[in-house]
């Protein structure tokens, strides 16, 4: 497990964003088990060591109903900013672990209910990206204020998030 310390998140901290605590829950890849028995917020943060990004042309994502989750890599590369680590926020009403399994799940290609951050399949290696995870009371009122926030620094929403 990391330190509890803050890491630097370039002005926003990865463990503080909007003056919330967030804890670090592991990687895609080796996310630790039972961390998230929750309803909250988790955001999928690029670590240090990946500072450049490389984007696949196609999506190994499930096809949730048929649907092809593949984005453009140029529209994908217009996504991507400079200094913003985070590159996914969301929600979930019941366990932000159970939630991030879906999400893990049909990122690797199963045909799972977890179209909100599709664009992460599509980065070369996502399984290092970093998962951390804030517990509270009102998920869809706390994601759409750490959104809104988000994109008053960067003019616009994390790299897999696409509305809000």
């Amino acid at each position: 497990m990391k330190k509890k310390g803050i890491i630097m998140l370039n002005q926003i901290t990865k463990r503080t964003f909007l003056n919330n605590e967030f804890e670090y829950a592991g990687t895609i890849g080796r996310l630790e088990r039972d961390r998230g028995n929750f309803k909250g917020i988790y955001i999928i943060v690029r670590p240090e060591k990946m500072q450049d990004i490389l984007l696949e042309q196609t999506s190994n994502a499930g096809k949730f109903k048929g649907k092809d989750p593949t984005v453009k890599v140029e529209k994908l590369k217009r996504k991507l900013l400079d200094g913003a680590e985070i590159l996914y926020l969301g929600k979930s009403e019941d366990s932000v672990e159970k939630r991030m399994q879906q999400h893990i799940d049909f990122w690797n290609g199963k045909s799972v209910a977890a179209w909100g951050g599709r664009s992460i399949a599509q980065i070369h290696h996502f399984e290092d990206l970093e998962v951390w995870y804030l517990p509270c009371d009102n998920p869809k009122e706390m994601e759409s204020a750490l959104l809104k926030e988000f994109e008053t620094k960067y003019n616009q929403l994390p790299f897999a998030n696409w509305r809000h």
